[in-house]
């Protein structure tokens, strides 16, 4: 059973979503979904599919299509959709988990106690997870981009209006690691705790951006820290330079107001908080043969 998930952006009277912005939430809600559900079951192969969208109050209707798991009984898709409906609460810390489940599961049958419970628990644990928050955080700062969208809500279902809308007011709340630290009509500098993914690091004495990954996105950022780069260009840092490698940094982000959209003209690692790889067997613990 695949399992449905709508997202809902309130527009301001008279006014249209900007298309990049639409397309970067869309890519955003993507990059969660599969991120979250290898969280729950690392075997898990997830599609997001965009089935329709509807003018006026924008609804982007998807799907969670489960390709292959080792959890059965659909119950990763069904975490996601329910961690999902958490983030777009009027109060996501005082909604809980009960209540988003009630509201989930009122129109559902064959689902056993069990396997609610089982549900219930994974989502409980992923609300703590520092992934699921910052995709929650992704998606705020990707909607806040857009002085059309007035608010955001969401559901399982099609065509109903969520119960719950956050408004635009509440974005920032929903975004704690963002600051901003300069803004004017035309110009605004941001700066955000994330963790990026290395792509392609620059191994000589240069000023060049390095690159990176979040979020579905891939980019280039030069780096201020430069203490971070002579211990990495001289070896110090020991950072292995192989994939999965993850930087946890400090990023400003200068953005300018081009027709009524705020776009990423330049973005800086201004600190380097730290570093960490995936982890690594060392060794097989094998049986030795009889005749070694």
């Amino acid at each position: 059973m695949d399992q449905t998930f709508s997202l809902y952006l309130d527009l301001e009277s008279g006014q249209i979503a900007d298309l990049e912005t639409v397309a970067r939430v869309s890519l955003a809600l993507s990059q969660a979904v599969k991120d979250i559900a290898k969280t729950i079951d690392p075997f898990a192969e997830i599609r997001v599919e965009l089935e329709s969208g509807t003018e006026g109050s924008l609804r982007l209707n998807t799907v969670f299509r489960l390709l292959k798991a080792a959890i059965p009984n659909r119950t990763t898709a069904k975490a996601v959709a329910i961690l999902l409906l958490s983030w777009f609460s009027t109060d996501i810390r005082q909604y809980g988990v009960g209540q988003i489940m009630d509201h989930f599961y009122k129109d559902e049958t064959g689902i056993s106690d069990q396997q609610k419970n089982e549900i219930e628990k994974i989502v409980t644990d992923l609300l703590n997870k520092k992934t699921a928050e910052e995709h929650s955080e992704q998606i705020y700062k990707e909607l806040d981009r857009d002085t059309a969208i007035k608010g955001v809500g969401a559901s399982t279902s099609k065509t109903e209006r969520p119960s719950a809308i956050v408004p635009r007011s509440a974005f920032s709340s929903r975004i704690p690691h963002q600051v901003v630290v300069e803004e004017t009509t035309k110009t605004r500098t941001i700066t955000a705790k994330q963790t990026l993914i290395l792509i392609n690091p620059v191994l000589v004495h240069s000023d060049r951006g390095w690159k990176f990954y979040y979020s579905g996105i891939e980019f280039t950022a030069k780096i201020a820290d430069k203490k971070f780069l002579e211990n990495a260009w001289s070896g110090k840092s020991r950072i292995p330079f192989k994939e999965g490698v993850h930087l946890s940094v400090e990023l400003k982000t200068e953005e300018k107001k081009e027709g009524g959209v705020w776009i990423v003209k330049k973005r800086i690692v201004t600190r380097v908080l730290g570093v960490s790889t995936p982890p690594q067997q060392q060794s097989l613990n094998l049986p030795h043969s009889p005749d070694e």
